[in-house]
């Protein structure tokens, strides 16, 4: 197993910005959380925590502001290697194991393990997450339904 440690740098001023703001809401401006905006980038990868060091690889995608009461970024993003012994390749996992917080209501900010099957868009991560969610959703559903029937007055 090849294990690596590179940081992101995340430029947003200056006279070339690595993350640029693409897309907001009529809201975000007044948000002290930037709730709505959406940054795409393209983020140099080193080795070491220094900007000025040299750069092995891209951190290229997105990212979005997703809470409007604290800090709470969406991301979205594919590291590619530009230098070293790995230049030209995207990080790969056999069975890789990626955590994910989700729901709402009662299953506000579950966890979910997310298991992919294969690479490949098809049978890759996105559709297990998917069903896992809705698996979870339908629980959630059937819950709330028996608590409202109990609920009910008798006629």
């Amino acid at each position: 197993m090849t294990k690596f440690k590179v940081y992101f740098h995340d430029v947003v001023g200056g006279t070339k910005p690595t993350a640029i703001r693409v897309a907001q809401a009529a809201s975000t401006n007044g948000s002290s959380t930037f709730f709505g905006a959406v940054v795409a980038i393209d983020d140099p990868l080193t080795t070491d925590a220094a900007s000025s060091s040299s750069e092995v690889g891209r951190a290229q995608g997105s990212y979005t502001f997703a809470d409007q009461k604290t800090f709470g970024l969406l991301m979205n993003m594919n590291f590619v290697f530009t230098a070293g012994d790995h230049k030209g390749e995207h990080p790969r996992h056999r069975r890789p194991e990626r955590g994910a917080l989700g729901g709402e209501g009662d299953e506000h900010r579950r966890r979910l393990r997310q298991v992919p099957h294969g690479e490949g868009l098809r049978r890759g991560p996105h559709r297990r997450l998917r069903r896992q969610l809705r698996r979870d959703h339908r629980r959630v559903h059937r819950l709330r339904q028996g608590v409202e029937k109990r609920d009910l007055p008798a006629n």
